[in-house]
């Protein structure tokens, strides 16, 4: 896997990913239902940009993480795995009297992701100063496709979007363009060692946005009520948020599976999330949560049931 994963965070490789969430909001009424179920102000969005965000329940709980994006005529959001019909059903909730319709659209398209970590990617992508990213369209022969910035293994990835009708005129053109798709666990050791989280894997509704340690791209604390940000307000102002998820480098061989226990003199201190052997040094690299105590680089915990440690990055 060396050789792809080098070409990939090169930017000289994609990965094409079929598990893609994709929830699509129309109507006149569509930013204001988003913004009032959002961590981010999409109020505050230009045309052609998104926020990387989080979509919140009532008691400030992570429905959802999304990027979502303000295109002319519709509200696109964008994630990890099987979020949609979550998603979807939570937002078609809130939406009584409101000229806004949410449709999970995710079978109906496939993206291949190229990663900004050390090239530009296709031609004409062009990047949004972070937080915000960025979004636009390509003309692929008779197919029509979209390209998004996101920020899953660098601040400028480049998220080519397709119907899966038009999938294999896509893929053969990025081929021609020098993007040969590789493998997908390339993608996964370089989201983890970006710290990028999955949802349903990394985060999920039993986490608060601020304990996925993305506050800067994701919430806005100037913005006007939305669902759950009494919660999230009242944490951030007591700066008290017990759990995070961090990057770890774990000593030995071997590859912690996801919900292995951190401990502290036998006592639980956090746990594993994802983990994967790095292809560049062969270390084993992970994101987990950790207890307050062990928020900071260069904390160690023990990996339950084994010999192994976990140093915090």
């Amino acid at each position: 896997m060396t050789t792809e994963y080098e070409a990939f965070t090169a930017g000289r490789a994609c990965v094409r990913i079929d598990d893609l969430c994709v929830v699509e909001m129309t109507g006149d009424d569509r930013t204001t239902v988003l913004n009032n179920l959002t961590t981010n102000d999409f109020k505050r969005l230009e045309v052609d940009h998104g926020w990387e965000t989080f979509i919140t329940d009532v008691r400030g709980r992570a429905i959802g993480h999304v990027c979502g994006f303000n295109e002319s005529q519709r509200l696109l959001m964008l994630g990890c795995g099987s979020q949609g019909k979550t998603l979807a059903s939570h937002i078609d909730r809130y939406i009584i009297r409101e000229d806004a319709v949410i449709t999970d659209r995710s079978e109906a398209f496939v993206g291949w992701l190229i990663s900004g970590q050390q090239a530009p990617a296709i031609e004409g992508f062009t990047p949004a100063e972070a937080p915000r990213l960025a979004c636009g369209t390509l003309a692929i022969g008779d197919a029509s496709a979209s390209w998004f910035q996101l920020p899953w293994t660098s601040g400028q990835d480049c998220l080519v979007l397709a119907s899966a009708d038009a999938a294999e005129a896509v893929e053969k053109w990025l081929t021609e363009q020098e993007f040969p798709v590789v493998d997908g666990q390339v993608l996964e050791a370089a989201r983890i060692a970006a710290g990028w989280p999955r949802f349903g894997i990394d985060c999920s509704d039993a986490n608060l946005p601020q304990e996925v340690d993305r506050n800067e791209q994701t919430i806005s604390f100037t913005k006007g009520c939305y669902l759950g940000q009494e919660t999230i307000a009242r944490l951030d102002a007591l700066g008290q948020v017990q759990k995070k998820l961090v990057q770890m480098q774990i000593s030995g061989d071997a590859v912690p599976a996801t919900g292995t226990k951190l401990i502290d003199a036998d006592k639980p201190c956090g746990e594993i999330r994802s983990a994967i052997v790095s292809p560049t040094d062969r270390q084993v690299i992970a994101i987990g949560y950790v207890r307050r105590k062990w928020f900071d680089a260069g904390s160690q915990l023990q990996v339950a049931d084994s010999d192994q440690t976990a140093t915090v990055l």
